[in-house]
C-alpha cells in the first residue's frame, strides 16, 4: 500500500506542497489561502464569467468554512444517513464478506465517514484499508486526522489528491493490492459535480472490474415544501461555505447577496455583487452575478439511468422515500 501522501490530479502520488497547511481548528478568517496558483486563477477565472465550481468551496480555507457547515443539522439532513447507505450494502452481500479495502471519493471531513464505518464494524465488515480521494488536500488532512482519532490502528488510512471531474486517475491501482475494493461516493457528492456522466466515466476508467460502486444520491423530498427545500442552503453557515472562495479571492462579502433557488432540476446559489469589483485587473460591475453552487436532484426513476448501461452493470437500487435520498450499488463491466 501507499504510504499516506497527498496525490497530483489524476496522476502518481506526491509529497505535500511546500506551504503549510494551517490546523483543522484555525478559523477560515485568519487561514484564507488557495491549495497552488492553479486554484486560485481557476477561481478568479469562475468569477469573471459567472461559473464557479462548488469544488472550490472544499479546498483551501473553504475546508474551514466547510467543516463549521458540515457539523449543522440541516447539512446533515441533505447528505442523507449513513445508516441507510450501510444498510443497501448489507442488501448485496454478507457484511462479513465484503472487501477488506475501501476507497471513497469526496470524503469531506471526515463525520460521515467515521459513522458509516463504525456501522459497518459493528455488523461485521472486516475492512482494514481505507483510501480518502478528494479535490482539497486541506480537507483531506482533516479526514484523515479525524479517522485515525477514531479508529486507531484498526483501520490503515491513506489520502490523495483526486480531481475526479477532470480525469481519471492511477491512484487507486498504486494504492490498491489484488483483491476488490468497495468505492464510494456517499452523501450528495455525485449530486454536487458539475458534469455526472464525465465523473461517473472518470470512476470506470479508475477502477476494475471486480470493485464495488456504492453511490448515494438526494432524491425530491414529496413531503417536502420549496422552503423546506431550502431552508438549509439559507442558513449562516452555508452562506459562509458556499463564498469561502469568492472572500479568498479577495472580492469583500458585505456588499454580496447569496440567492438560492430551484430551476431545472437543480438547487442553485448565486452570489450576486452589490457594488462594483475588481478581480485580479477585471472590474466587474454592481449586479455581477456568479452561479456558486449546483446541486442536483433526482426521483427515484432517475436513479437507474445516472448509469450508463454499457459501462455498468446496476445490481441494487434502494430508495428511501421519507428520507429523500437513494443508492446505487453497482459494478463496472469490462472492457
Amino acid at each position: 500500500m501507499a504510504r499516506s501522501v497527498y496525490g497530483r490530479d489524476g496522476g502518481d502520488f506526491d509529497n505535500p506542497r511546500e506551504h503549510p497547511i494551517p490546523t483543522a481548528g484555525a478559523p477560515a478568517e485568519q487561514s484564507g489561502f488557495f491549495e497552488n496558483p492553479d486554484h486560485l486563477a481557476a477561481v478568479r477565472y469562475g468569477i469573471s464569467i459567472g461559473q464557479l465550481p462548488l469544488k472550490f468551496a472544499y479546498a483551501g480555507s473553504a475546508a474551514f468554512t466547510h467543516n463549521a457547515l458540515a457539523r449543522s443539522s440541516g447539512y446533515l439532513g441533505v447528505i442523507g444517513s449513513s445508516t441507510f447507505e450501510v444498510d443497501a450494502l448489507g442488501a448485496v452481500a454478507p457484511y462479513a464478506g465484503l472487501p477488506s479495502a475501501m476507497v471513497e471519493i469526496g470524503p469531506g471531513n471526515g463525520v460521515h465517514t467515521a459513522a458509516s464505518l463504525s456501522l459497518l464494524f459493528d455488523r461485521g465488515a472486516e475492512i482494514v484499508q481505507y483510501l480518502g480521494l478528494d479535490f482539497s488536500q486541506t480537507l483531506l488532512a482533516i479526514c484523515r486526522r479525524r479517522l485515525v482519532e477514531v479508529f486507531g490502528s484498526r483501520l490503515a488510512v491513506d489520502i490523495g489528491v483526486w480531481d475526479v471531474e477532470r480525469a481519471p486517475s492511477r491512484l487507486i491501482d498504486e494504492w490498491r493490492g489484488p483483491e476488490p475494493v468497495v468505492v464510494g461516493l456517499f452523501g450528495q457528492t455525485l449530486g454536487n459535480v458539475e458534469d455526472i456522466p464525465r465523473t461517473l466515466t472518470n470512476i470506470y476508467d479508475s477502477i476494475r472490474a471486480d470493485d464495488v460502486l456504492v453511490v448515494s444520491v438526494t432524491l425530491w423530498g414529496d413531503h417536502m415544501s420549496t422552503d423546506d427545500l431550502l431552508a438549509p442552503y439559507r442558513a449562516p453557515a452555508f452562506r459562509l461555505a458556499v463564498l469561502e472562495p469568492i472572500r479568498a479571492a479577495g472580492v469583500p462579502l458585505d456588499d454580496v447577496e447569496l440567492r438560492v433557488r430551484v430551476a431545472d432540476a437543480t438547487v442553485l446559489g448565486e452570489a450576486v455583487f452589490g457594488a462594483p469589483v475588481d478581480v485580479d485587473g477585471l472590474n466587474l460591475p454592481a449586479g455581477h452575478l456568479v452561479r456558486c453552487f449546483r446541486s442536483y436532484r433526482f426521483s427515484p426513476t432517475q436513479v437507474p439511468a445516472l448509469f450508463d448501461r454499457s459501462l455498468w452493470s446496476l445490481n441494487r437500487v434502494m430508495v428511501d422515500r421519507e428520507g429523500a435520498h437513494a443508492v446505487a450499488i453497482c459494478t463496472r463491466k469490462a472492457a
